[in-house]
Parts: structure tokens; sequence; C-alpha cells
């Protein structure tokens, strides 16, 4: 199993436990792409998808850039 397989499951299994710095990695490498920083909300895009994902930052947290 790849390291990104382990996050995702990871994230799957109990996501109140996962930094936002591996939820970006995952979001990432699943062809979604950064479209917009708003204070403390990421907004990502997939240009498949109509919908846009929006995360809010957990203070305690790194950035995804």
């Amino acid at each position: 199993m790849v390291k990104a397989d382990k996050q995702l499951e990871r994230l799957r299994q109990n996501p109140r436990n996962v930094s936002f710095a591996e939820l970006c990695t995952v979001v990432e490498r699943h062809g979604f792409v950064v479209r917009t920083v708003r204070g403390s909300h990421y907004q990502f895009r997939h240009e498949a998808f109509p919908e846009v994902l929006t995360y809010p930052l957990v203070l305690l947290s790194s950035p995804c850039m």
C-alpha cells in the first residue's frame, strides 16, 4: 500500500484525527486544486465536478501552501 492510499484510509477511518495538510494532500492527489483562500477557508475545485469543496483551516494545523 502506497503512502497516498494509507492517508486516504486513515482519513476514512477517523476524519477527526487528520491534519489539514494531510487532507490537502489527499484532495490534491485526487485532482482537486486550490481555487481560492478566503480567511481560514480553502476552496478546492475539480474540472470534472461542478461543486466546490470548502474546508476550514483549523488553527493548530499547517496550511496547504
